[in-house]
């Protein structure tokens, strides 16, 4: 199960990110994915989990701990931190974006190489700032 980027800023220097527009990215393991997750009601996110566990096998119990992980930092702080879970040299954090009321769920995210995003700067610096655009884009829906 996967999350499919739809839109990707990028900067001047080479990066290990190698995605695009229609990239996929697992759910389990991905900072975008994690946040679809936290985002979606409890019902709908066990449902997808039982689905991620028959699909994973034996990667599953790993994956099911980065989502717990992910979850409670969720509550704490609003955002989902992936270091090197969904690849090695990329950290980065994510927030789901609910818009109206009938069940759409979409996620936000922002990553980059590890050494230019340590998970430390991500849990100061961008999670709050991408949380606090997710809010804005909210706002700016009247939501």
């Amino acid at each position: 199960m996967r999350r499919v980027a739809v839109a990707r800023g990028e900067q001047e220097q080479p990066h290990p990110v190698d995605l695009d527009v229609g990239s996929h990215l697992k759910l389990a393991t991905s900072a975008i994915g994690r946040a679809y997750l936290a985002g979606l009601p409890d019902r709908d996110r066990a449902d997808l989990m039982a689905k991620l566990a028959a699909r994973e096998g034996e990667a599953w119990p790993a994956m099911e701990a980065g989502i717990a992980a992910a979850l409670k930092d969720f509550r704490a702080l609003g955002f989902v931190v992936s270091a090197g879970d969904w690849k090695r040299e990329v950290n980065a954090v994510g927030v789901p974006l609910a818009i109206g009321t009938g069940g759409l769920a979409f996620a936000l995210n922002c990553g980059g190489p590890a050494f230019a995003l340590p998970a430390e700067r991500l849990r100061s610096d961008v999670g709050p700032k991408l949380k606090r655009t997710a809010q804005a884009v909210r706002g700016a829906l009247g939501l």
